[in-house]
């Protein structure tokens, strides 16, 4: 009985899971002056801290978080760089750090809950 009450615990629950939908209008390239863009994401995220980020050119996986309650971090890496993605009461920030170069675009925007 303690086993079956230990594995309510740690298995994933559904309606655990989380996704949004993201969109930039704001693009900053390395030290350059930032300039207007049209570019989207969406991030699905599931209990156990696993998310997979997913935009036109490529997903990456990786890890989200809470903290607080009203802020969700998203940090990956694929074979082209690093992602970092923070989300605060709708407002979002997506930086990618490529390997090549080393370069880094920041976008600003905005998420929202997926229904």
């Amino acid at each position: 009985m303690r086993v079956v009450m230990a594995l309510l615990f740690v298995l994933p629950q559904a309606g655990n899971a989380d996704a949004f939908s993201c969109r930039f209008e704001t693009e900053c390239f390395e030290s350059e002056a930032c300039a207007e863009t049209s570019f989207e994401l969406s991030l699905s995220t599931e209990i156990t801290g696993d998310a997979e980020l997913v935009t036109d050119a490529e997903t990456v996986g990786g890890i989200a978080s809470r903290a607080p309650e009203t802020t969700l971090f998203f940090n990956g890496n694929n074979e082209n760089g690093s992602h970092l993605l923070t989300i605060s009461h709708g407002a979002a920030r997506y930086s990618v750090q490529y390997y090549a170069g080393p370069m880094v675009i920041t976008y600003l925007g905005a998420c929202e809950e997926a229904a």
